[in-house]
């Protein structure tokens, strides 16, 4: 297997992962898949969280799902982002 095709299997698993929603005594927990940012709101919080700015905008865009994205896109909220779910 190329490395291509190994980080493509590595992004898809990440896109499938928390796609189902969680069910907790009959009420369902929305999880925000994406979260809309002002100009210069990314830097912040690659910055503060000491991660690459990609990191930052894959969370953000919803196209990572890990604990990481999850906290990622916590903190985008608390600065002012809306979030999508």
């Amino acid at each position: 297997m190329s490395k291509i095709s190994v980080i493509l299997h590595k992004i898809k698993h990440c896109l499938n992962v928390g796609k189902n929603i969680k069910k907790n005594n009959m009420e369902t927990k929305r999880d925000i898949k994406k979260v809309s940012l002002k100009y210069g709101t990314r830097e912040k919080i690659a910055n503060l969280l000491n991660v690459n700015r990609t990191t930052v905008t894959f969370a953000v865009t919803g196209r990572s799902n890990t604990k990481l994205s999850k906290k990622i896109r916590k903190v985008a909220v608390e600065m002012g982002g809306d979030p999508i779910y």
